[in-house]
Order: C-alpha cells, then sequence, then structure tokens
C-alpha cells in the first residue's frame, strides 16, 4: 500500500516501484509508523461506530445516486459480504459510450492500451463520484462524534486524509465487458 503525505510530495515518484521505496523509507520513521498505527486504531473506531450494516447502506446509498455507475444487477446490490464489502457496479450507458468514443479517438488497437486507458478514466470518476463523497461522510461522522473528533484532531493535518484515502481497491475488467469492482478495505 503506497502512502503519499505532504511530507513526502517533495519525492518525485515517477514508478510504481518508487513508490514502494519511498513508501518502505517513510515506514522506517518511527513518528510515522506511530501516525500510521493512529490512522488504523481510528478507522477502526470509526466503523465500530457506524457499524458495518450502516457503512454498506452508505456506501449504496451513493452509488444508488451517483451520475456514472450503477450496479451490475439487483443482486449485487442486494447481498454485499460484511467481511470483505465489494460493490459490483458498471458505468452506465452514457458514461460507458463516452469513455469507448474516446478509446476509438485515441485509436488505441492494443488491448492493454485499451484497458489501462479504461482504468485511468474509470478510477478519476469512482474518485470523483463514489470514494470523495463516502469519505466525506466519514469524515462528518468522525466530527460528530467528540472522542472521534479528538483522535481525528490527534493526527498531522497532512494525514488526516489517509483515514480514507487508501482504504478502497478498484479493480477494472476490459472495457468491453464494463464491469468495475469497488472493494472497501476495512
Amino acid at each position: 500500500m503506497a502512502i503519499l503525505t505532504d511530507k513526502t510530495k517533495k519525492n518525485e515518484v515517477k514508478t510504481e516501484k518508487d513508490l514502494i521505496n519511498l513508501n518502505n523509507q517513510i515506514l522506517q520513521k518511527k513518528e510515522d509508523q506511530q501516525d500510521i498505527v493512529k490512522i488504523i486504531s481510528i478507522r477502526n473506531n470509526v466503523m465500530n461506530y457506524l457499524g458495518i450494516d450502516k457503512f454498506i447502506e452508505m456506501a449504496r446509498d451513493i452509488i444508488d445516486e451517483c451520475e456514472y455507475f450503477g450496479f451490475i444487477s439487483e443482486n449485487s446490490r442486494k447481498f454485499i459480504d460484511k467481511e470483505t464489502p465489494t460493490f459490483n457496479m458498471a458505468l452506465v450507458k452514457d458514461a460507458y459510450a463516452n469513455i469507448m468514443q474516446k478509446i476509438d479517438q485515441h485509436d488505441l488497437k492494443n488491448l492493454n492500451d485499451q484497458k489501462n486507458f479504461f482504468n485511468e478514466r474509470v478510477s478519476e470518476l469512482i474518485a470523483k463520484d463514489i470514494t470523495a463523497k463516502i469519505s466525506a461522510q466519514i469524515t462528518d461522522t468522525i466530527l460528530s462524534d467528540e472522542e472521534l473528533t479528538k483522535q481525528y484532531e490527534s493526527l498531522p493535518t497532512d494525514e488526516r486524509r489517509l483515514l480514507t484515502s487508501n482504504m478502497y481497491s478498484v479493480t477494472v475488467s476490459v472495457p468491453a465487458e464494463n464491469k468495475i469492482f469497488l472493494r472497501i478495505i476495512l
């Protein structure tokens, strides 16, 4: 899991390997290790406060209302594993057509290039349309509870966003399948 903060922005990260090396350097610092333990502790406290059922319902409602995505089926909306919550989605027709048109415009013939382009666009839309909203609701939940607020404010300001920013995993199928899996890492 890669972690970037304001402390590390000045370091140039060009590849995933650079990011992993930077992450390892960060984790070697005792202060950063303590902050990560705090983040995990606060996240666990938030999940205990909210409860998994309420969290899943909150995410489900956000997906229902989002502009670019919908559940693959009513069953995929209804049955979400509480141990590893994964939301099985697809781009809505117009958003899917728009991305596929851009693939054609960029003349991407190679399946790998198509998948990378599709993955980048889907990830941008998920960040805008889903994960930013889930993160905002989690932050609102934290700030509505005095004890959680104290824990949250004990983190350095530039690391508060790590509380919610690294809790998502997105897997995208090949563009022709239009299947997207958003997993919440608890």
